[in-house]
């Protein structure tokens, strides 16, 4: 019997390491069964869904959330079309389990239109006791009015106005297409602004 020469000998081929796959591959390990690939997959994004979860509930809600949304990910994996794309498919899911959450529970987002507005009155020559009046009616309305909008609404203010992230960053993390988050946050300041154009004509 011949024996080939050691170099052409060729050793066993290895797995490949989970943390060198892409989403798409692991995702499709993961439908057929191979939970390591769904641990990687959770390893890999679970920081920055929970950052996403983080601007509408927070503590034991956050966490309650999250677990949630895993559980969702996991039993809806053969649902996803595009494997590639599941950290906004995921994102969408997070987004949305953590809205019904807070929806079911009553309670309202922690975004405040405090958040939105000047801290201080406006640098102009000394306002007068009538017009300090009328500037915090003014601020009051507004922040009932910023209170009534949906929730993902707020979300959405509140990540371009406050934390100054573009249409692409704020549709990256709530899962939406940047011209989806721009249409809303448009309509929502219509909203707004018609609210307060008919008290200042009132």
């Amino acid at each position: 019997m011949s024996v080939a020469p050691l170099e052409q000998v060729q050793p066993p081929e290895l797995p490949p390491v989970l943390s060198e796959l892409d989403d798409a591959e692991l995702v499709e390990r993961a439908r057929r069964g191979r939970d390591e690939a769904f641990g990687q997959l959770f390893t890999r994004h679970q920081n920055r869904l929970r950052r996403n979860a983080s601007s509408i509930v927070t503590g034991a809600d956050l966490d309650d959330v999250s677990q949630r949304a895993w559980l969702k990910i996991y039993q809806k994996l053969h649902t996803l079309r595009e494997p590639r794309l599941f950290y906004a498919w995921a994102s969408r899911v997070m987004i949305n389990t953590a809205l019904a959450f807070v929806r079911k529970a009553g309670r309202r987002s922690e975004t405040s239109i405090d958040d939105l507005t000047p801290g201080n009155m406006p640098a102009a020559d000394a306002p007068s006791a009538a017009e300090k009046v009328r500037w915090q009616s003014m601020l009051e309305k507004t922040r009932q009015w910023f209170a009534e909008l949906d929730t993902r609404d707020r979300i959405l203010f509140r990540h371009f106005m406050v934390d100054g992230m573009t249409m692409e960053q704020i549709g990256e993390k709530v899962g939406m297409s940047s011209g989806g988050v721009k249409t809303r946050l448009f309509r929502a300041r219509q909203k707004l602004r018609a609210r307060r154009d008919a008290l200042v004509q009132d």
